[in-house]
Parts: C-alpha cells; structure tokens; sequence
C-alpha cells in the first residue's frame, strides 16, 4: 500500500532522487515493522527488502511488537472482541 504509493508521487526532477529514495527507504520501515515478520519475530536472519541493509533488526522488532500491543490495547477499548480475535 504505501509502495504504491510513492511510486505514484515520485518526482521527475533530478534533484528530487535523494528524497524520492528516503521516502521509499521510509516506506519499506514502516511496510517492515507493521509485517507478521517484525511483530511475531518470523524471518528474523535478514531484512526482508534492501532498503532496510545496514538497519539493526532487533530494536525494529521490539517497537513493531510494542506498536502492535498498543494498536490492538486502543482497539480493545473501543470492541472487546478485538482483543479476543488478535
């Protein structure tokens, strides 16, 4: 969803490259840490796409986990059978 995005924004001007590669390399964060890998710990050995090399995975799956907790605890506030279905 967010990749679809950006490639329908990206802009055409040379001196837009660097922005247009740190908005995509923003958008594969934020694909990876609301992914089933980051948050349930699946595929831990390497980063699921090239824009995340060089990132240390560990502290990402600790903030994916602890976002997801806090998504699915405002969740719950609002219908209890949120919490029973996550």
């Amino acid at each position: 969803m967010f990749a679809a995005f950006a490639r329908a924004s990206m802009p055409c001007n040379p001196r837009m490259v660097m922005p247009a590669r740190l908005l995509q390399r923003q958008i594969s964060l934020l694909e990876y840490l609301t992914s089933a890998d980051a948050i349930f710990g699946e595929g831990i050995d390497a980063p699921p796409v090239p824009h995340l090399q060089g990132f240390d995975l560990a502290p990402l799956r600790l903030e994916a986990c602890f976002s997801h907790e806090k998504r699915m605890e405002r969740s719950s506030r609002h219908s209890p059978d949120v919490r029973a279905a996550g």
